[in-house]
């Protein structure tokens, strides 16, 4: 499996999904901010994702990301994330999600 790891860590390949959960508990999150595009949540991957976590791990979803992620709308991800009482991102998607984390 690849992973990359610079100031994140990004683990991609076939089954990487499985280890979200280990990753979030070795980061100390407990309440995940996703950041993803409508599209990506369209397709299911956020509740494939979702799925694989304890059923006691409250998630905030942010589907709002545009095409090349704008002030307003990370400013209004981050309204959220405040709001919700996050303690970590979890990017799913391409380099937009990847920006708007």
């Amino acid at each position: 499996m690849a992973t990359l790891t610079y100031l994140t860590t990004t683990h991609f390949d076939f089954g990487a999904i499985q280890r979200i959960p280990s990753a979030l508990r070795r980061a100390g999150i407990s309440k995940p901010f996703i950041a993803t595009d409508a599209g990506v949540r369209a397709a299911g991957l956020v509740d494939t994702i979702t799925d694989t976590l304890d059923g006691d791990v409250p998630v905030s979803i942010f589907d709002g990301t545009p095409g090349n992620p704008t002030e307003a709308a990370v400013l209004k991800a981050f309204d959220q994330y405040t709001a919700d009482g996050c303690d970590g991102v979890l990017c799913i998607g391409g380099g937009s999600s990847m920006d708007m984390g």
